[in-house]
């Protein structure tokens, strides 16, 4: 297949860190996944397009995918990905979340990607066990990965969700990099100088359709940050009685998107745009998600 070709020639190229007899099974492997129903270990080595017998194939994959010189290797592989992706674009915006890889989320992972064109493209993923979930030891880990993955002429802003905290913030800026995150639940924030802690539940009222900026404040009280507050609501779908769902996690979500978007961004990052100063015309615009847009900063708005 000329693509599978491509892909080896390129990585035998640009990430010689990667041993050829690794590269070669790694390829197979690619070719198999195109034929795979499911993406299992068994799956993958039935459809291996070799000769030997499928028991043979399969302990092949097996092999691939618990040998420890790949597992340090593809640190290269995800450095030569992003110097593609970021390479026309000096402050890309890197979206991270978890998500749980396994059954009863024995096993989560910790994702980048990076937003283009409306959809995102992984850049980075690690995963970590159910222990570690928004640890600061994994997420120090992960922020250090990234670090030596993107270009060094790149610095991103990083979007993240409620499930964020200071800490996180705290690492972003130590990077020298932008932040963007959505606060919810039991958070205070205050006047810069000031002792006047209110919960942010109390900035739903103020919210509307057109977003506003509340200026600089502090966020927590146990481990302030300074920061600028924004403030949005977007207009009601208009969906009622819709059948509902046994599960909670259909109520929690749905809650999510009914509360007003309180985002706070850290305060080198100046020039923030949401729907009700979106302009179609300006190429440097890149949508998160329905109802929120972060403007691409230029150097003057910084």
């Amino acid at each position: 297949m000329c693509e599978l070709d491509i892909l080896h020639d390129s990585l035998y190229q640009f990430c010689p860190e990667l041993h050829l007899k690794r590269l070669n099974s790694l390829t197979l492997a690619c070719h198999a996944l195109l034929d795979c129903k499911t993406l299992t270990l068994t799956e993958l080595g039935r459809n291996l397009p070799t000769k030997a017998r499928t028991k043979h194939n399969i302990k092949r994959i097996d092999r691939l995918l618990g040998n420890r010189h790949l597992h340090k290797e593809r640190l290269a592989v995800y450095r030569w990905h992003a110097s593609f992706i970021c390479s026309g674009n000096t402050m890309p915006i890197v979206l991270v979340d978890w998500s749980d890889i396994r059954e009863q989320k024995r096993l989560m992972v910790l994702r980048a990607s990076v937003a283009l064109h409306g959809r995102s493209v992984t850049l980075y993923e690690k995963a970590f066990p159910l222990s570690e979930q928004c640890s600061k030891k994994a997420h120090d880990q992960f922020l250090a990965d990234l670090a030596s993955i993107l270009p060094s002429n790149t610095t991103p802003l990083i979007v993240s969700d409620a499930g964020f905290k200071v800490p996180w913030y705290k690492s972003v800026e130590k990077l020298g990099w932008y932040w963007l995150s959505r606060v919810r639940g039991k958070v205070q924030y205050a006047d810069l100088g000031a002792e006047n802690w209110k919960p942010i539940s109390n900035l739903h009222d103020m919210s509307s359709s057109h977003s506003k900026t509340l200026g600089y404040k502090r966020l927590t009280k146990s481990n302030p940050i300074s920061c600028q507050i924004l403030l949005y609501k977007s207009r009601s779908k208009g969906r009622k009685n819709q059948r509902s769902t046994r599960t909670h996690c259909g109520t929690v979500a749905k809650l999510a998107m009914r509360q007003p978007f309180v985002l706070f961004k850290g305060l080198t990052f100046q020039k923030l745009c949401l729907p009700g100063a979106f302009r179609p015309g300006d190429h440097h615009n890149k949508m998160l998600r329905p109802g929120l847009c972060v403007v691409h900063a230029s150097p003057q708005y910084l």
